[in-house]
């Protein structure tokens, strides 16, 4: 499956995409593209594999009550990594008021990320990037934040199912991707390139500007 159409609280039909299948970034923080191919570069040498694990960041600047209900919510409704091994990862972030994280992980990573390693994986991270409390970060500090968190979560993916990430992973085209995610929330088509989609309406217009012509020169 190329795309990930899902119906959240049953408030919002498609989730935005600013980016890429990996990052659903509601809170615009724009991880910048160097990172974003990073990431999709690891989830697709991660899908590749016969566990299929999976690394998703979701920002979102909504009002909410509880962080730890909002993000397995999401969880449960995108359906993050393999079926089989339950081994997806989510980091959540919301921003409103201020700034709080939360990693969910699936069952088959329990072992690896619990509650506390999650907690420790956030705490270190911040510790590289500014000495102040997380609910004072800026955007700015969000986006080098997000990327460190990110590639601690991978090692500890990686080594628990024997993954190399040291070769060099499948780069994809962000802009690319994105025009994929538009078409398929505007017209419901996945898996079709977007010059395909430009080629047929092309095609229907001058088809439609011939009958004209030569309905008028027949009078």
């Amino acid at each position: 499956m190329f795309f990930k159409i899902v119906d959240i609280d049953k408030q919002v039909k498609y989730i935005p995409v600013y980016n890429n299948k990996y990052i659903f970034d509601k809170a615009e923080i724009s991880i910048n593209a160097k990172e974003l191919s990073y990431i999709s570069g690891i989830n697709n040498t991660f899908q590749a594999s016969e566990s299929s694990p999976e690394i998703m960041i979701f920002t979102d600047k909504n009002e909410i009550t509880d962080i730890n209900l909002k993000a397995n919510q999401l969880f449960n409704n995108i359906g993050i990594g393999s079926a089989k091994y339950n081994n997806g990862v989510l980091v959540y972030v919301n921003t409103n008021p201020s700034p709080k994280i939360r990693i969910e992980v699936g069952y088959g990573l329990e072992d690896v990320i619990n509650d506390a390693k999650a907690g420790r994986i956030i705490d270190n991270n911040m510790a590289k990037v500014s000495n102040k409390p997380l609910a004072e970060y800026s955007n700015d500090e969000l986006r080098k934040l997000l990327p460190l968190i990110f590639k601690d979560i991978t090692t500890i993916v990686a080594d628990k199912y024997k993954i190399d990430i040291s070769k060099k992973v499948v780069r994809s085209n962000s802009e690319k991707m994105k025009y994929k995610n538009i078409i398929t929330i505007r017209y419901g088509i996945k898996n079709v390139e977007p010059y395909v989609i430009y080629l047929f309406i092309t095609t229907a217009i001058l088809l439609f500007i011939t009958i004209i012509i030569s309905n008028f020169l027949s009078l």
